[in-house]
């Protein structure tokens, strides 16, 4: 296989943001197992706002890493937060359709793949190390190994998916939309917050509750619950700065904004309520990984209980008679925020494998 059929492209198109890079197959023998990894060649951000569609940033950065040579690609994934069906979706917070068929048509891509980007990350997940993973939660001292294991990462929206399969067999991630499920309260603030939300969305799934404009919401419920007034500062920073970063940033400060601290620990509490869900639902015995842009970025909120509410793990393993079952799973979030690039890459150069 010479060097220009090894290459493969791979992106991670989010609500907010779409992460391109251009990879090098490699191959290895793991164990008497082949096993495919990728070598990084280019890589860039992009910012979807800026953009009508996923076809002008994939021809921005071909024009600027290959001169447009697109036909020197063999395969490309482009790991997407949306469903996928027969290789086209449309996006679940974004007003893009993506086709894949036609992305290979219209660039000469030999093959072209769309897959959930819950898939990719648990795609990447193979390919990590101990230093891409904080643990909240281990099990004797051991780091996910076998079993099945979840996946869950709030972003812009809130993704879920299933890995199944072993070390040393290899895994295949399966998506879910789970995220959209019936938000459940587990005590009298979150029912209130059911209401709260019932009122302005209808149906409210735990995406509603677990994401970054989910953060927002959830401040000014508990703006509205006390009877008070947003802090001006906070609201005039809402114009210009992402809500729920200013709310993350603020919930973590020891003299942080009140509605902000409730805000972010209501939102761990029900974070870890719904990854023990996932984790309860596919007997995560090899671990439960907390991925997307949120958690890296309240580390501290997630290790620990605030002013009396359960913080995330107290919350994940309060599962009544299988609480003591939930305490032997390991949990740990992904520091690395290209695992799902990453992933995508090594989708396609696995793709690539077994055509050749």
């Amino acid at each position: 296989m010479d060097e220009k059929c090894r290459k493969v492209l791979a992106a991670d198109v989010g609500g907010t943001k779409s992460n391109l890079g251009l990879y090098l197959r490699k191959s290895e023998d793991k164990g008497g197992r082949a096993a495919v990894s990728v070598e990084l060649l280019a890589e860039a951000r992009y910012e979807n706002s800026e953009y009508a569609s996923f076809d002008e940033i994939l021809r921005e950065f071909l024009k600027e890493h290959l001169k447009g040579a697109s036909s020197t690609i063999c395969c490309a994934t482009f790991g997407v937060a949306a469903t996928v069906q027969k290789n086209r979706c449309t996006m679940t917070n974004l007003a893009w359709k993506i086709d894949a068929e036609e992305l290979a048509a219209s660039f000469g891509f030999h093959r072209c793949a769309l897959i959930n980007d819950l898939v990719a990350l648990g795609w990447g997940v193979t390919g990590l190390g101990e230093e891409d993973l904080h643990p909240l939660q281990t099990s004797q001292n051991q780091t996910p190994k076998e079993g099945p294991r979840a996946l869950l990462a709030a972003g812009t929206g809130l993704g879920e998916a299933i890995l199944i399969g072993s070390d040393s067999e290899g895994f295949a991630p399966l998506a879910t939309e789970g995220g959209h499920t019936d938000f459940a309260p587990t005590d009298s603030v979150q029912v209130e917050l059911l209401g709260f939300l019932s009122e302005k969305y209808g149906h409210v799934s735990y995406e509603r509750v677990l994401s970054g404009s989910a953060l927002k919401d959830i401040f000014y419920f508990f703006v509205q619950r006390r009877g008070g007034e947003a802090d001006a500062e906070i609201e005039a920073r809402f114009a210009t700065e992402a809500p729920g970063a200013v709310i993350t940033e603020q919930g973590q400060l020891d003299a942080g904004d009140r509605d902000c601290k409730d805000a972010l620990d209501l939102f761990v509490s029900v974070y870890g309520a719904e990854a023990g869900n996932l984790a309860l639902k596919c007997l995560a015995t090899g671990g439960v990984y907390i991925g997307g842009g949120i958690a890296p970025k309240i580390l501290s909120a997630l290790e620990g209980a605030v002013d009396g509410i359960d913080g995330f793990i107290e919350s994940f393993v309060a599962k009544g008679r299988f609480e003591e079952f939930m305490r032997t799973l390991p949990v740990v979030v992904i520091l690395n925020d290209k695992t799902a690039l990453l992933g995508a890459a090594i989708h396609a150069a696995t793709a690539l494998g077994s055509n050749r």
